[in-house]
């Protein structure tokens, strides 16, 4: 992405990166002393484009002339990994020890987000999908039809949600190739779309519910053809669920060519404050968080990632040594980078959220190895949470909020009421309301661990668009809508309270 969209984007890296937070000050220590830097091409391992960085002086010298992250340390501090035909290295949390600390610069709270859950207006979803990809007919995007969306909620004996069930689905009685092995959300939620996963004209589904640990097996057929009405499916296991874990690994994949660099000094503000807000709220919460940076091919790397730490200090040392930089045209290299997030160590038991930091889709020769990781994070129980920055044009909308409905995420963006960076689009939803960035990512972060959806407080809203509630637009007559004061939020009940 080039550089005239700087000021939005890298405003959002920071407050991004901010939610990923899980540490005190009295977690603080050394951050890491080694880095990784993975260049990856189409299916196979990329010579790196620039030479071994030096270290010590010469790496400050080094840094400080090409405005690229460099960070000293061997490379017997990584561990080779690879993922499909990439070959990367990943950092190990047990070299983390000398990044430099940084101290923040300004107050946190500035920026301001909006967010979008499509699977509460599904319908308006459907429509604005159908249209937008007339224009991706005989692309990589032609096959996507989620108009025949199932709903699969599983419940214990009580009727309480079982977070983490495992599901395996097979279609018309293991006949059609492949099959899904997946998990619910901790809402014990699981949204299957039977003609992506399999294709078309299935008839029946196929499902083995069970406990996380494969405990209290429950088997199923749904009947898909001439299922008209409320497409959900209630499964119980016969035994009580077990408790929710508090285990939580949180990665975020960032786009850090040159738009996105003018907000960076925002970062350790909010993700202090972020990590300070999780930690008061949910004391016994394990958090881990990832990174994975990137940029584009022809860059100083394409990826680079820092796998999951437990450490704050660790993961803003990591921060503090990117450098927004490069880019050339409009499309980055996401896929590669969400194929890199995806082969970071993510904890087997552990709530997963992955938040991708963009401003730019990827090149449309590459849509088709971008759905395809989204389809491996669905499988894998990973939650996307695209968060846009300005520029995102129609290709990335379609691109980040289709990840997000298949993952049960949500698609966050930034807005103008903060007044900082360029303009940015408004995304193609009904209604939405905009609150502070890192209130917003507090809420997504504690809608995860609660498994229920948590909505902004009265206080917390700056604006409303169209008619809002609890993330549901509703559809009335302009002259029936009640108009929002600043700090007010809606009842419920189609007004709004103090």
């Amino acid at each position: 992405m080039t550089a005239r969209l700087a000021p939005l984007g890298v405003l959002l890296f920071a407050l991004v990166l901010a939610a990923c937070a899980s540490s005190s000050d009295s977690r603080e220590g050394a951050p890491a002393d080694a880095t990784t830097e993975a260049v990856t091409g189409a299916g196979s391992a990329v010579e790196p484009r620039a030479a071994p960085a030096p270290t010590g002086a010469g790496a400050e010298r080094a840094e400080a002339e090409s405005g690229s992250a460099v960070v000293s340390g061997g490379m017997d501090a990584a561990t080779p990994r690879r993922s499909g035909g990439m070959e990367f290295l990943s950092i190990s949390p047990e070299h983390d020890e000398a990044l430099p600390r940084w101290d923040p610069d300004p107050a946190p709270g500035l920026l301001t987000a909006g967010d979008v859950d499509d699977h509460l207006n599904f319908d308006f979803f459907l429509g604005w999908l159908d249209r937008t990809l007339g224009g991706y007919r005989q692309s990589a995007m032609d096959p996507l039809d989620l108009s025949d969306r199932v709903t699969v909620l599983v419940t214990d004996r009580s009727g309480e949600p079982v977070s983490g069930a495992r599901v395996r689905i097979e279609a018309d009685g293991g006949r059609r190739a492949g099959g899904l092995v997946t998990q619910t959300g901790t809402d014990g939620r699981l949204e299957l779309f039977p003609r992506y996963d399999f294709g078309r004209g299935v008839r029946a589904l196929d499902l083995t519910v069970s406990r996380p640990d494969g405990g209290y097996p429950e088997t199923t057929t749904v009947r898909l053809r001439g299922w008209d009405g409320e497409r959900t499916v209630r499964v119980q296991l016969d035994t009580e669920a077990p408790r929710r874990t508090r285990a939580l690994d949180v990665a975020f994949a960032i786009d850090v060519t040159g738009s996105m660099g003018d907000e960076l000094r925002y970062l350790s503000a909010e993700f202090r404050a972020i990590v300070e807000r999780i930690e008061q709220r949910y004391p016994d919460v394990d958090l881990r968080f990832g990174l994975v940076a990137y940029r584009d091919h022809g860059d100083q790397f394409v990826v680079r990632n820092y796998d999951f730490t437990p450490r704050v200090t660790t993961m803003q040392g990591h921060l503090a040594n990117l450098r927004a930089q490069g880019g050339g045209d409009y499309p980055e290299a996401m896929d590669e980078a969400l194929d890199a997030a995806l082969a970071l160590d993510w904890r087997p038991d552990a709530t997963r959220l992955l938040f991708l930091v963009a401003d730019a889709p990827p090149p449309d020769t590459r849509l088709g190895d971008m759905m395809e990781h989204v389809r491996l994070a669905r499988a894998s129980g990973i939650r996307m949470y695209p968060l846009a920055a300005s520029g995102v044009g129609e290709t990335a909308e379609v691109i980040m909020r289709t990840a997000a409905a298949l993952t049960q995420g949500r698609y966050l963006f930034l807005t103008d009421d903060s007044g900082i960076g360029n303009p940015h689009a408004e995304p193609k939803v009904p209604c939405y309301v905009v609150t502070q960035l890192n209130d917003l990512l507090v809420r997504v972060i504690a809608s995860e661990l609660e498994g229920r959806r948590v909505e902004p407080r009265r206080d917390e809203v700056i604006r409303e668009v169209g008619d809002y509630d609890a993330g549901v637009c509703e559809v009335r007559p302009i002259a029936q809508r009640p108009t929002p004061r600043r700090g007010q939020t809606r009842s419920g009940l189609g007004g709004y309270t103090d």
